[in-house]
Formats: structure tokens, C-alpha cells, sequence
């Protein structure tokens, strides 16, 4: 049995041991935001490494299925 499983708001807060600095990332609904300096300067689409993390592990943690349209 497959369910169909939607995040629609998450905040991460995601820590680097190595340098010591933390950055916030949030989703809301398909709008993703972080605070590190990164992806406030990036230019469209705005993204960064921290986001790609969070989005990896929680694709990991709650598959997405493409729905068939042929059935």
C-alpha cells in the first residue's frame, strides 16, 4: 500500500560542527527558505547546499511516488 504523504511546513535548523554556525531552513508549502548568506545572495532559482540537505533527507525518509497517469 502507497500513501500519498505532503509536507506542507517544516522549520530545520541545520548545524556545522566545523565552523560552529547554525542556519535555518524553512518549508511552506513549495517555498523553501534558508538565512546563510548563500542563498541570500543567490539569483534564481534560489536555493542552497543547506536546502539540497534537507531536502535529500526528507525524500529519504518520506518517499515520493509519481503517480502513474496511465491507470
Amino acid at each position: 500500500m502507497v500513501f500519498n504523504t505532503k509536507v506542507q511546513s517544516a522549520t530545520f535548523n541545520i548545524y556545522n560542527k566545523d565552523s560552529g554556525n547554525s542556519y535555518t531552513v524553512i518549508k511552506w508549502q513549495d517555498y523553501w527558505h534558508c538565512d546563510c548568506k548563500s542563498y541570500l545572495f543567490c539569483v534564481e532559482p534560489k536555493s542552497c547546499k543547506h536546502i539540497d540537505e534537507v531536502r535529500d533527507v526528507m525524500f529519504d525518509l518520506i518517499p515520493y511516488v509519481e503517480e502513474d497517469d496511465d491507470e
